[in-house]
């Protein structure tokens, strides 16, 4: 979606970015979504001030888990893993401030839920970012994947 920092589409009903501002919002209410996943911590320098009663005033879902970013954690994706998983047939939106931490998420769910393979997943999150320059999130990212590929086999 136009002027969302790295706008991605995972699936019909699972769309990611950075932090929209209240006009896109809007937009992507118009679009379809019902539920908007915000998983970053409040900041004044980025965050709407009022999110959550702007998506309820447009008759969406909100749901804020925020995930620190110097201190991932498995639990994060459990929490955000289950927000996604109640939404199976609704569009949602998930964002952070700039798809960082939401493209690690989201790409290992995908391994995790939606059959996509490592090589896909590694694509994704890199044409967001590159993990090698965050030790934090390239090790926390290897710590996901390999929780998730003991879950699968």
């Amino acid at each position: 979606m136009a002027g969302i920092m790295n706008f991605r589409i995972l699936t019909d009903f699972i769309w990611t970015g950075g932090q929209p501002d209240e006009e896109q919002i809007s937009k992507l209410q118009e679009q379809g979504v019902t539920t908007i996943v915000n998983i970053a911590p409040y900041d004044e320098r980025y965050s709407i001030e009022d999110e959550p009663g702007l998506v309820k005033s447009l008759g969406m879902n909100y749901h804020h888990h925020p995930v620190d970013f110097s201190r991932p954690t498995l639990n994060d994706y459990a929490v955000v893993k289950n927000i996604v998983k109640q939404y199976p047939d609704e569009r949602i939106f998930i964002h952070c401030a700039a798809n960082y931490r939401v493209s690690v998420f989201l790409a290992n769910f995908a391994v995790d839920e939606l059959g996509w393979t490592v090589k896909r997943r590694d694509d994704f999150i890199g044409g967001v970012w590159d993990l090698n320059g965050f030790f934090v999130w390239s090790s926390f990212h290897n710590e996901l994947a390999r929780s998730i590929e003991r879950d699968i086999s």
